[in-house]
C-alpha cells in the first residue's frame, strides 16, 4: 500500500483525486478574406447639424446596408460570408474560394453608393487571420486590423485596394478582371469598367447614365467647392475619381 501512495504521490495525483477533465478546444483563427468599405464624407454630414439631422444620417447608413445585404445574402446563407455594419462602414469575411465574387460584390456596392447616394467610398480587400464569434455579431483577428488599417492609411482615394497579401491567399483561383494598378503602384477594383460589363452598356451608355442621375454634376460641385475653400485632400478623392470615369471613356465631367 505504501508503495502505491509514492507511486501516485510522484505523478502528482492522490488516491482519491477524480481523473481531470479534458479542456474544451479552444476557438481558433481562420485563414480567410476580409474586407473594410466605408462612405467617405459621411463624419462631415454627421457633424453639419444645420442641413443633416439624424434621421438623414439614419437613411444613408439603413441604404448602405441594403446594398450590402442584397449583395452578399445569397453567399451568408450557406454559411460561407459574414459581414456586420460598424457605423458607416462594413466588415465583410468570406471563404478564400470566393475571391471573384467578393471583388463583384464590392464592386456592386460602390456602385450603387455613387449611383444612388452620390457618394464616394473606399475600402480594403485582404486575406489572413480571423475569426467569426456570435453568429457573425463579432469579427476579431489580425486580418480585420489589417484591412481596417489599410483603408484608412493607404486607400487614400476612393477605392478598394488590394494588397500583396490577397494576391497570395488567391494565386490558383483569382480570376477577376476588373483589377488595375494605380499610380503609386497599389492594386484597386475598377467598379465602373465592372458595371459597364455586367450591364452589357457601352462608354456612351455610362456618360448618360451618370448626367442623368446627377452624378457628373456632384463631382464637378465637389472639384468647385474644394478648390473654392481650399480643402486640397478632397479635390484630390473628386479629381481621382474623375480619372477613373476618364480611364473608362467617360465623358460629361
Amino acid at each position: 500500500m505504501a508503495s502505491k501512495i509514492i507511486d501516485w504521490l510522484n505523478e502528482g495525483v492522490s488516491p482519491s483525486a477524480e481523473p481531470t477533465p479534458e479542456e474544451p478546444a479552444r476557438k481558433a483563427y481562420d485563414m480567410r478574406l476580409v474586407a473594410w468599405l466605408d462612405i467617405l464624407g459621411i463624419r462631415a454630414i454627421i457633424k453639419d447639424e444645420k442641413n443633416h439631422d439624424a434621421e438623414s444620417v439614419i437613411s444613408i447608413m439603413s441604404e448602405l446596408a441594403t446594398y450590402v445585404k442584397a449583395a452578399c445574402d445569397p453567399y451568408a446563407s450557406t454559411k460561407q460570408l459574414n459581414y456586420l455594419q460598424i457605423a458607416d462602414g462594413f466588415m465583410i469575411v468570406a471563404d478564400i474560394d470566393l475571391a471573384n465574387e467578393l471583388c463583384a460584390i464590392l464592386a456592386e456596392i460602390q456602385w450603387k453608393i455613387l449611383i444612388n447616394l452620390k457618394m464616394l467610398s473606399r475600402g480594403a480587400i485582404t486575406a489572413g487571420s480571423v475569426s467569426v464569434a456570435h453568429e457573425g455579431s463579432l469579427i476579431i483577428g489580425p486580418a480585420y486590423v489589417d484591412a481596417y488599417v489599410l483603408e484608412s492609411e493607404n486607400a487614400i482615394y476612393p477605392r478598394v485596394i488590394m494588397p500583396n497579401a490577397f494576391f497570395d491567399a488567391t494565386l490558383n483561383i483569382f480570376q477577376f478582371d476588373h483589377i488595375r494598378v494605380d499610380t503609386d503602384h497599389v492594386k484597386y477594383i475598377d467598379y465602373i469598367s465592372y458595371t459597364i460589363e455586367k450591364n452589357g452598356i457601352d462608354s456612351k451608355r455610362m456618360s448618360n447614365l451618370l448626367i442623368q442621375q446627377g452624378v457628373s454634376e456632384m463631382i464637378q460641385q465637389q472639384c468647385q467647392s474644394a478648390i473654392a475653400k481650399q480643402r486640397f485632400g478632397l479635390l484630390q478623392k473628386y479629381g481621382w475619381m474623375k480619372e477613373l470615369l476618364q480611364k473608362n471613356n467617360i465623358s460629361g465631367l
